[in-house]
């Protein structure tokens, strides 16, 4: 059994006595590695691994190394991030590569004891967040025998991909459930509810078949548009939208597709049941039904039906969020789309469709009573397939926290290795 002391490194608490607390600096060297030119891109040959803005595979990923080493994501988002590379591999300067400078490192038992640490948190306050050498060099870690780093190391390779295959099923089950979700919408406002209801061709590719009594028709005459402006100013709640959960209070919002100026004058009206859309990004999604009374930017298109419940504008919500409409949407956007990702890494698409062309597409369109129906089916079905989404992210959550905690309890020596 282990007698313990208290470490000098907080976090840590209590470690084995035998273990000793350096400087990092005395263990690892820190480089940002050898440029590498086009040229040297094209013969690259061996382990292709890119550390770079969102993992993007590209030449600004433009540092090469060999053998083994640790990386430490050192600008802006990347902060951090930890990662044991062995072989070939490309690196950007986003990355600080640790070298061992003594043997008495095992990599793989310093990649685990690196992300407990959070060394992203001692990154400088500037633009970005920037981690520096000096700084990585002159904390202080701690270091057990060479047996047992590889003996931690080791069952932690075993457990983590334990976990890790867990967490590979679950996200596969959460694909599988959205994929499910997306045909069932497709399904029911396409081909309606009543499976032996006689059928006829709609001929629109997209559509296929449709209902007999359904009829096609233009979506400037399903749904009139708003365009009511908030001046003189009616109200200065700001309405956003998310491509995932539609239409959001500004306050509230998780994307950064918008941002609104103070002058609430400049906007347009939403009523409570209107479906507004994003011309930039409703190529992607951005499309909901408000419940709230606000304003939206006159970059948004804001449409309302004549029915106490908005039931037209929900249906044509549905219409919208099929991977078909994608489709339909990205062939009918115009404007900037420029993606190199090259050194100068112009990363923008914004497709604007344009009211005109909006107004042009055909959609497959019930009596109101049947589009109740419909609505009222994809609200439940929707809901149900959605509990069960939300209920695998808190498994994926659990497992994460987990990992952490079985990483955290063997680097710092708390736990021993079980022997065979």
């Amino acid at each position: 059994m282990s007698k313990f002391k208290e470490c000098d490194i907080k976090e840590f608490g209590l470690i084995p006595e035998r273990w000793i607390v350096p400087k990092i600096g005395y263990y690892f060297d820190m480089s940002s590695g050898d440029s590498l030119t086009s040229k040297d891109i094209d013969e690259y040959e061996g382990t292709y691994t890119v550390y770079g803005a969102n993992g993007e595979r590209g030449y600004y990923s433009r540092y090469n190394t060999h053998g083994k080493h640790i990386l430490l994501g050192r600008v802006g988002a990347l902060c951090g991030n930890v990662h044991v590379i062995h072989g070939k591999n490309w690196v950007t300067e986003h990355a600080l590569i640790l070298t061992k400078r003594k043997e008495e490192i095992v990599e793989e038992y310093f990649g685990y004891l690196f992300e407990t640490m959070n060394l992203g948190q001692y990154s400088k306050s500037s633009a970005q967040p920037v981690i520096s050498v000096d700084t990585i060099s002159q904390l202080k870690f701690i270091v057990p025998s060479v047996d047992e780093q590889k003996r931690i190391a080791g069952y932690l390779d075993f457990k983590c991909s334990e976990i890790d295959s867990l967490r590979a099923d679950i996200e596969a089950e959460i694909e599988t459930l959205e994929e499910y979700k997306k045909s069932v919408i497709t399904e029911a406002v396409t081909k309606g509810l009543d499976r032996n209801a006689p059928m006829k061709d709609s001929g629109i590719e997209w559509i296929g078949n449709i209902p007999k009594q359904w009829s096609l028709i233009p979506f400037r005459y399903v749904l009139n548009e708003r365009t009511e402006k908030n001046n003189p100013i009616r109200t200065d709640e700001r309405l956003s939208l998310s491509i995932d959960i539609g239409v959001t209070l500004y306050a509230d919002k998780t994307t950064n597709l918008d941002r609104y100026k103070d002058d609430v004058s400049q906007y347009k009206i939403a009523h409570e049941g209107d479906l507004v859309m994003n011309s930039m990004n409703v190529i992607v999604g951005a499309v909901g039904v408000s419940k709230w009374f606000g304003c939206v930017s006159p970059a948004y298109y804001t449409y309302f039906d004549n029915e106490p419940d908005s039931v037209t504008s929900r249906f044509c919500d549905y219409i919208f969020r099929t991977p078909s409409m994608r489709k339909i949407l990205f062939s009918l956007g115009k404007g900037i789309m420029a993606i190199d990702r090259g050194e100068g890494r112009v990363n923008t698409c914004r497709l604007k469709v344009s009211r005109e062309d909006l107004r042009k597409i055909v959609l497959p369109i019930p009596d109101v009573a049947e589009q109740r129906k419909i609505v009222r089916y994809l609200d439940d079905k929707c809901l149900e397939i959605d509990s069960i989404v939300e209920d695998k992210k808190k498994q994926l959550n659990v497992l994460a926290d987990y990992k952490k905690s079985l990483i955290y309890e063997y680097v710092t020596g708390k736990k021993e290795v079980p022997n065979e």
